[in-house]
């Protein structure tokens, strides 16, 4: 349905060359990698306590007799006891589910899970469809009764669930109990639709005998199978009017942004959840979701309280909230669990769309969002924070179905966030025809733009064609004010509260930004020459799917980002500095050789140069291509990113120069400086072997020309060596280590000790009555990991003098 194609490449033929191949074909449009994405934050979910809570609000009219209904706060919380006095759903809606799949055997579920009606029945055999192994419907997928899997490619989405601490989690069982739970049944819980279909698709490759941290993956050929199923199934006639994304991403495939916006022409609403990691994803969309999409609703998290705790948010991406806190639905085997998450926000707001549809089949996509974006609770927490500045109130939302009165409001501004292309027209739909020359009058953006504007037949959404490219370096403002008029002569409600306030309260305000330019890997910047300086920024810059070797700052709990730079070495053989000194943040500095970001070989890396956090790498280049990237290792927006100015020189390769060591001579303990060429990176400085405890660059006029090292208690006599990534560097001239003082003290039971701080075996202890003749003391010293200690007995002569001075060759 789609027009795509998932090629598997021959072995020995890169990801880069097969794409560039295809795209030499007359008969290929766009090639593009099948990216992957490892979900090393997979959606939040902290298992909570069942707790009772009290209902909110006024007395609900429809109480399902499931038991454990009095447990599922979130449901009277958004009026779904009101809304179910108008209908409690319908078996005409389908929502599509794209999860890890759904335990559709579930007592609570199975009533509801939706029948594919080519693989109902009988067969020709009189053998059941369902079951009979056999692709009744010519769809590619042999016995698809409920969904498929479109990681395997079967018709069997059952919920295979994913390992997190030490447990399976099935994801998508619970997310569809959310949605459908069969209601009024006296059993467990009830959906918020207590009847309706739901389709399983599983989109979520999960190996659960694997590693947690890489077991999760996305994949944008999986996605693009269960949007072409889904668009399929909807062109066959299955009324899919609702899909449910919790995982929602997208992953810059070109190939899923073509499916979604299919679908989103075919009037399907899109709900995703926006996760939780305390973002602003107007500026930093880590999850690389496509907000840009007039079916899409983005949706929050909202706890008991009203609160967002630390949900994403996003005043121009992320429309409403929805309660997600110690959420109680349906697990694999019949049974039922409580857990929390924006995973579980998404697929209420995806299930209240549903019952909406229930009451008006007939909705369209934009007064679907309309009935639901401008019914919200607004508590104070979510003002400013999202488009709506509210919460889901499905009960609201299913009285303003019959309301005569209506409220003009603004239901897609595009574009918004980021990723926006500099010929991108800005696009506004409203809930109700408008009065043109009143919005347009009421139309502006910040800087200001000229431009044509291109209404609907029914004047209820425009576009706004600048007459010149937008500029990649401007943060754009768009505003419509709050005098704006409908074609009944009332005030756009622009800030959803239901009043009419005129301007400025009910201005609709977004904005919308470009990327830095070289965020991603294909768009690195070309540096030229053997030498430069040029400034930068990381900020609200992110992951790109592939880059490998950013990944584990995931793990130490950053969010990095990152920009891209393309060098050419002008000379081979030649050593090069690139140098990020002076940045305010914490960086890392890498330096790649490869064809794409997903086969890079990293030949040079650094990271906290000297005293501060900032980089420096120097490194062997020959005449061949290179891949510089600055990482932001924490790259949410405030001081953990920003600008930077990066350098690059030629410098000498490591190696000694001058007076190598000074003082040529000490005891361990003492500071010496070494001179050199380069020691940049460097991780260790040896005595014989032996590594100093601490030592320290002392840079110079942009290199590190000199170190400062702590002569260690082990050290022996001889060249030094300065080990760095780049190669090690060996004194010509020896450093002679001298004996450290003695130390001595007399015991109680008799005994004498002596004590030196150094740990070498090449210090022999003498003793002398004149002064004149020196004896060697056989005993044995005791050797620490810091000093040395040599104990006489109380039989050893008393009297004398004591000296430690090295053994004889």
């Amino acid at each position: 349905f789609l027009g795509w194609q998932w090629i598997r490449l021959p072995g020995g033929l890169t990801v880069a060359e097969g794409v560039a191949h295809y795209e030499k074909l007359d008969s290929v449009l766009l090639a593009e990698p099948n990216r992957k994405v490892p979900l090393l934050r997979p959606p939040v979910e902290v298992v909570s306590d069942d707790r009772r809570l009290a209902p909110a609000g006024e007395e609900p009219p429809i109480i399902p007799d499931d038991p454990m209904f009095g447990r599922q706060w979130n449901l009277r919380k958004i009026g779904a006891t009101n809304a179910w006095a108008t209908t409690t759903g319908s078996t005409n809606v389908v929502v599509a589910v794209f999860d890890t799949g759904v335990d559709y055997t579930h007592p609570d579920l199975a009533p509801n899970m939706w029948r594919n009606p080519g693989e109902s029945g009988l067969d020709a055999a009189g053998n059941d469809k369902a079951t009979n192994r056999i692709d009744d419907d010519n769809n590619g997928y042999v016995d698809d009764l409920h969904g498929i899997d479109a990681v395997t490619g079967s018709g069997n989405p059952m919920d295979h669930g994913f390992k997190r601490d030490g447990s399976t989690i099935y994801h998508g069982t619970f997310v569809a109990g959310v949605i459908g739970a069969v209601g009024h049944n006296n059993l467990g819980v009830t959906g918020i639709n207590w009847t309706t279909q739901i389709m399983a698709l599983d989109v979520i490759d999960s190996d659960l005998t694997a590693d947690p941290q890489t077991a999760l993956q996305w994949e944008a050929s999986t996605e693009l199978v269960a949007w072409d199923y889904v668009l399929g199934m909807k062109r066959r006639g299955v009324n899919v009017r609702v899909i449910s994304n919790s995982v929602a991403l997208t992953a810059y495939s070109i190939a899923v942004q073509e499916a979604i916006a299919e679908l989103s022409r075919e009037g399907v609403l899109i709900v995703e959840s926006v996760w939780m990691n305390s973002q602003d994803v107007d500026l930093y969309d880590i999850y690389w979701s496509l907000p840009s999409i007039p079916a899409l609703i983005r949706v929050a998290y909202s706890d008991e309280s009203d609160q967002p705790t630390t949900s994403n948010f996003g005043r121009g991406t992320v429309h409403l909230a929805a309660p997600g806190a110690n959420i109680i639905s349906t697990e694999p085997g019949g049974g039922y669990r409580t857990a929390s998450g924006t995973s579980y926000s998404c697929p209420l707001v995806s299930g209240a769309a549903a019952l909406l549809l229930a009451a008006r089949p007939d909705l369209t996509l934009n007064q679907l969002k309309a009935a639901l974006l401008g019914s919200v609770d607004q508590p104070a927490a979510f003002r400013g924070k999202m488009i709506t500045g509210g919460r889901l109130n499905v009960g609201r939302a299913m009285q303003s179905l019959s309301a005569e009165d209506s409220k003009a409001i603004v239901v897609t501004s595009l574009p918004a966030g980021q990723r926006t292309r500099p010929n991108s027209a800005i696009q506004v739909a409203f809930s109700r025809p408008m009065n043109r020359d009143s919005v347009e009058a009421a139309f502006s953006t910040s800087p200001a733009l000229s431009g044509e504007f291109e209404w609907s037949s029914d004047s209820d959404s425009f576009l706004f064609r600048p007459r010149v490219l937008l500029d990649r370096s401007t943060n754009y403002v768009v505003r419509i004010l709050g005098t704006a008029l409908d074609q009944s002569g009332q005030q756009l409600d622009g800030n959803f509260n239901r009043q009419r306030e005129g301007s400025p309260d009910d201005d609709y305000t977004w904005g919308f930004r470009f990327p830095v330019l070289n965020d991603d890997f294909s768009d690195g910047q070309v540096l030229s020459g053997g030498s430069g300086r040029i400034g930068g920024t990381t900020r609200y810059t992110r992951l790109e799917p592939g880059e490998k070797l950013q990944e584990r700052f995931y793990d130490e709990g950053g969010n990095p980002g990152t920009v891209w730079y393309r060098w050419t070495a002008p000379e081979s053989e030649a050593w090069y500095t690139f140098d990020l000194a002076g940045a305010s943040f914490d960086t890392y500095l890498a330096i790649c050789t490869g064809t794409a970001v997903d086969n890079l070989v990293t030949i040079a890396k650094g990271d906290n140069y000297g005293s501060n956090r900032s980089s420096r790498v120097s490194f062997q280049a020959s005449a061949t291509n290179y891949f510089i990237t600055v990482i932001a290792k924490n790259g949410s927006p405030g001081d953990t990113s920003g600008p930077f100015n990066l350098s690059w020189y030629p410098t000498p390769p490591p190696g000694f120069a001058g007076v190598e060591i000074s003082p040529a001579s000490g005891i361990p303990g003492a500071r010496i400086t070494l001179t050199g060429t380069n020691f940049t990176g460097a991780t260790g400085v040896l005595f014989g072997g032996v590594a100093a405890h601490s030592f320290s660059n002392a840079p110079a006029n942009n290199l590190d020309l000199r170190l400062s090292a702590e002569v260690p208690p082990g050290a022996r006599s001889g060249p030094i060596t300065v080990v760095t990534p780049y190669g090690n560097a060996t004194t010509t001239a020896s450093f002679q280590v001298l004996p450290p003082p003695l130390s001595l003290r007399f015991l109680s039971n008799g005994e004498v000790q002596l004590h030196w701080n150094a740990t070498g075996d090449f210090f022999v202890v003498e003793h002398s009555r004149d002064l004149f003749d020196w004896q060697a003391l056989e005993y044995p010293p005791e050797i620490g990991p810091e000093h040395s200690t040599l104990t006489l007995p109380f039989t050893f002569q008393r009297s004398g003098f004591f000296r430690l001075r090295t053994r004889p060759e």
